[in-house]
């Protein structure tokens, strides 16, 4: 009597096992499709856009991303040119996450880009809507 509720409590626990299993699955595929962006110090709205040849221009940037409804486009310049890095605001995080996704690794001007989220270090006492827009930066220092 025992070996048969043991029975069917094991195939019971295996179900449930390979239910899971295939739960996961499907949300790997999920996410894999529709990937999701981190949520902690980032403007969602905002991609920063690394690897651009010296001679793209903003107005080159905006046509190349504008299918995305972009609300903004900035390449920081130096006393040599460019910087070799833009940033892009959109008018959603849809359409920033659409955008990754179909843009990343696409040639601009011949060179293979690659986009991310824009990190911003938010302090202690500003909270995440408080991120500045690219109309607010003024100066941006990269160092490695």
């Amino acid at each position: 009597m025992f070996d048969f509720y043991y029975q069917n409590l094991r195939r019971i626990i295996e179900e449930e096992e390979e239910r899971r299993r295939e739960e996961d699955q499907r949300r790997k595929a999920q996410e894999e499709m529709n990937p999701q962006l981190p949520q902690q110090n980032v403007d969602l709205k905002t991609l920063f856009i690394n690897n651009l040849h010296s001679d793209t221009t903003e107005v080159n940037l905006q046509k190349k991303f504008s299918i995305f409804n972009i609300t903004g486009c900035k390449i920081p310049r130096n006393q040599q040119g460019a910087i070799h890095h833009g940033f892009i605001n959109f008018s959603n995080e849809d359409d920033a996450r659409r955008a990754l996704k179909s843009m990343n690794g696409t040639l601009i001007d011949g060179k293979r880009i690659d986009g991310s989220v824009l990190e911003v270090k938010i302090q202690q006492n500003q909270s995440s809507a408080q991120i500045p827009q690219l109309s607010e930066i003024s100066s941006i220092i990269i160092r490695n």
